[in-house]
């Protein structure tokens, strides 16, 4: 009876420090997190594979970020060591394992009331209140830091997705205007054949064109032939597969770029500092906090609780409470005498958490830095956009079709054509290429904000 009353205390402790250890509401949360996502993009391949969307068919963007966030490795990787982080919780969290204890007398020791033959023994060591949670606290603090690890992953993969998007973009425009300007090449050797032998038209000025010809079909060939590598890219950033076959989609039609305006500066400067990288320096800190804390409890004992249970054979003699197995309750305390140690751990997490402080002040600053060096890109390819687009282009294409007029009744030179025409190139190429650099700093400054930029209204 006294042995069950004496197991039965040891077993109530235990269950009010596995109490006092349970869940806490930032936990709950960070599971329904884990377990949200995992629903939603880490699910089974089978499952995923019927959400992937067919990039061979026309496409938009998003079709392209909704594959990558399904099927990209290195996102996945980031998930399953969030989830990872979150497991070790528990494990901190838990109460170390009881220790049971088995002697067995080789000599007996001969008592009044009987010898003692078996020895069984149970103890159960407590951490001082509330060093539990603090350990729990510095594995939820550690599967926080996971988590903006996988959200800064994200936005990484969004923004290679959407770089590459619009690379694609504009090698389709480039090779759209290029073959245009083949085909009116195409058209003036045709002319100039017919004029070839005239008084005003001479056998260089008909190898001029076809020279400009041929260099124009080797950049269309030079195009298609670089469409591979930009594919590969897209098989790295999605995950396909090396033996699957990348699908030859059409070019991106037009990209739909939002208009930031002057006004949202200061909203974007503000939204840097809730960039994941920054919360990934937060939560170490935080961390640090709860190991300085745990340090301070190191001063203080351990509290180890037991019960002995000895097996004890009757005596030959007739004497009061013969063969009575006794019971014995024990306690027992760790003696913290390295103090050195203990503070060392306690100066240790100051330390880093000063560090950390620092690399946080470090890092807001180079991602402001960051954002003003994309705002400018951004800013000067819009500016270039609207200079080429309402102004340049327009201008270069009239000096053309006024030159290609005059050129066939041959009152302009072959070589006035050919420098008209190279200039609208050149202007429609920079053009594009202005686009393509709008549309990616926009895209660098969505991933530093960690938000997705929408047009004022």
């Amino acid at each position: 009876m006294n042995l069950f009353i004496g197991l039965r205390s040891i077993g109530l402790l235990s269950l009010i420090f596995i109490t006092a250890g349970c869940y806490s509401d930032l936990e709950k949360q960070s599971w329904k997190e884990v377990k949200a996502v995992g629903e939603k993009y880490r699910m089974s391949s089978a499952a995923r594979e019927q959400l992937l969307p067919n990039l061979a068919e026309q496409h938009t963007l998003n079709d392209f970020l909704a594959y990558a966030l399904l099927q990209n490795a290195s996102l996945e990787a980031e998930f399953n060591t969030w989830k990872a982080a979150l497991e070790k919780i528990t494990q901190v969290r838990t109460l170390p394992d009881p220790r049971f204890n088995y002697g067995y007398y080789i000599q007996e020791v001969e008592t009044r009331v009987g010898a003692q033959k078996n020895s069984f023994g149970i103890a159960q060591t407590f951490p001082w209140y509330g060093t539990l949670l603090l350990k729990g606290g510095v594995a939820l603090a550690n599967a926080e830091a996971q988590k903006q690890r996988y959200e800064a992953e994200k936005l990484k993969i969004f923004n290679r997705v959407k770089e590459v998007y619009y690379e694609y973009y504009y090698l389709g425009r480039a090779l759209d205007i290029i073959k245009k300007n083949l085909a009116l090449f195409k058209e003036l050797e045709q002319v100039s054949s017919e004029k070839y032998g005239t008084a005003e038209f001479t056998y260089a000025n008909l190898i001029r064109i076809q020279i400009e010809t041929i260099k124009f079909a080797e950049r269309v060939d030079s195009l298609n032939d670089f469409r591979q590598p930009v594919l590969a890219k897209l098989r790295h950033v999605l995950n396909l597969n090396k033996t699957a076959s990348i699908p030859a989609f059409p070019f991106p039609k037009k990209l739909n770029v939002v208009d930031i305006k002057p006004a949202m500066f200061k909203t974007l400067r503000e939204q840097v500092k809730r960039n994941p990288k920054l919360k990934v320096l937060d939560s170490y800190i935080a961390r640090e906090e709860k190991k300085r804390k745990i340090a301070w409890r190191r001063y203080i004992p351990d509290v180890t609780l037991g019960i002995d249970y000895i097996q004890t054979d009757k005596s030959s003699m007739k004497v009061k409470d013969n063969g009575k197995d006794p019971i014995i309750a024990r306690i027992g305390l760790n003696l913290p005498i390295y103090f050195t140690k203990y503070e060392a751990e306690r100066r240790e997490a100051i330390a880093r958490k000063m560090a950390f402080k620092g690399k946080r002040v470090d890092l807001e600053k180079l991602l402001l830095s960051d954002l003003e060096q994309y705002l400018f890109k951004m800013k000067d390819a819009k500016r270039k956009m609207r200079v080429y687009n309402d102004n340049l282009i327009p201008k270069a294409e009239d000096s053309l079709r006024a030159i290609q007029r005059s050129y066939v009744t041959g009152k302009t030179s072959y070589l006035d054509f050919i420098d008209a025409q190279q200039t609208l190139l050149k202007f429609q190429l920079v053009y594009e290429e202005n686009l393509m650099n709008y549309a990616k700093a926009i895209a660098r400054i969505e991933a530093l904000t960690a938000k997705e930029i929408a047009s004022p209204n």
